[in-house]
């Protein structure tokens, strides 16, 4: 794979870490695309890098506040992203 693949991949981790059900799908594309599994089987680990990525960034964002108010803040942002993505 090249660098773009994985970067490509890694932001469909991302997006995956906004909305989980989407990760299954972005492997399974690409491995149906490819027509082998191997493919499939490659995609995990940067599709699960993007993943944690994006679940660490809003994790440090609500320790480092240590509030409520920023934790509903993460929350409506996400539904918010996540609407206007589908």
């Amino acid at each position: 794979m090249t660098g773009a693949t994985w970067a490509a991949l890694a932001g469909l981790g991302a997006f995956h870490g906004l909305n989980p059900a989407m990760g299954w799908l972005f492997a399974v594309a690409r491995g149906l695309q490819e027509r082998r599994r191997a493919a499939l089987l490659a995609a995990l680990p940067p599709i699960a890098a993007g993943h944690l990525a994006s679940v660490a960034v809003v994790a440090a964002l609500v320790s480092a506040t240590r509030s409520v108010t920023a934790s509903t803040a993460v929350a409506v942002a996400g539904v918010v992203t996540l609407l206007g993505a589908a």
